[in-house]
């Protein structure tokens, strides 16, 4: 079976930081299911709140994202592959989610 890993540079947390710092964060998404479709991340605050998504296509089973201009701070990442590029996740009859996601 493989596993959709998804390795998350979360180098945010920094000593000596000024008030006016911004950081960049790199998501990368390896190993897919398929080099199809692409894939959709959106990243929150700990307070949930969506601060940013973007989308990036998958080459040879690998996705790179990143987000830039953030402030130091706890951030969560939730992930989807759409392998048909239908940005929405696909389901089966049960509700059950027929194409990978991560948190």
């Amino acid at each position: 079976m493989t596993a959709f890993t998804f390795l998350i540079a979360l180098n945010l947390w920094c000593t000596n930081v000024q008030p006016d710092s911004t950081f960049t964060l790199l998501v990368n998404a390896v190993n897919t299911a398929s080099d199809g479709g692409s894939v959709r991340v959106q990243l929150f605050d700990h307070n949930r709140t969506l601060v940013q998504q973007t989308g990036s296509s998958i080459d040879n089973r690998k996705a790179k994202i990143s987000f830039t201009k953030l402030s130091a701070g706890r951030y969560a990442v939730r992930l989807y592959h759409y392998k048909n590029n239908n940005q929405k996740l696909d389901s089966n009859f049960l509700g059950i989610p027929s194409e990978r996601y991560g948190y």
